[in-house]
């Protein structure tokens, strides 16, 4: 599957009766980030009708599973179901953080913790911080925070003012210091402030 192609068609709600999941690639599921190998399709789970739509961000190599063999497989082999509802907690743990988000930090402290997320996830540790191989689109940020891109162009562009941030190449260098809540209770006064030396 090309790069910028629906996976599975039809549109957001629809049922199919098999799941295609990615086995090499990169995958964006609306509202949510998924780095191949996918790992599991909630309508495969529950039988319900999908509550996403899925695009390629890279040329893909997919498979197809069917619900029947889906279930077959976790009766057969434990440890599949297992990993599934390992990765059900993870997910679930990963709603809740992005909940308090929501309530306790404002857009910037929201965009901070994304990056401090990033870090976690793929960055490589250097001496000045944390280097993220990859940038992700602002648009793709704005996604997954519930803002606007412009919005998180201005975070970004603070950030960097601020020393918090800088461009390598075609990555991103998040240095020690960047904090969420203390971006959020600073953004007052930042106006008045020069940036940290």
């Amino acid at each position: 599957v090309g790069a910028g192609d629906r996976v599975g068609g039809g549109r957001e709600g629809d049922r199919l009766d098999a799941e295609r999941l990615a086995h090499a690639g990169e995958a964006h599921i609306f509202g949510a980030e998924v780095v191949a190998p996918l790992r599991y399709a909630v309508s495969l789970v529950d039988g319900e009708p999908r509550s996403a739509n899925v695009a390629c961000l890279t040329d893909s190599l997919l498979f197809r599973l069917g619900r029947k063999e889906f279930l077959q497989a976790l009766r057969s082999y434990p440890t599949i179901a297992i990993n599934v509802m390992t990765e059900v907690c993870v997910r679930l743990r990963r709603a809740d953080e992005s909940i308090g988000n929501l309530a306790l930090l404002d857009v910037y402290g929201r965009v901070a913790r994304f990056l401090l997320e990033r870090c976690e996830e793929e960055g490589d540790v250097v001496p000045e911080g944390h280097l993220i191989k990859k940038i992700p689109t602002q648009q793709h940020i704005a996604s997954r925070i519930g803002t606007s891109r412009e919005t998180v162009s201005r975070a970004l562009s603070e950030f960097q003012r601020r020393g918090f941030i800088e461009q390598r190449g075609k990555g991103l260098l998040v240095r020690e210091g960047l904090d969420p809540k203390a971006v959020s209770r600073s953004r007052s006064r930042w106006a008045c402030t020069a940036p940290p030396s």
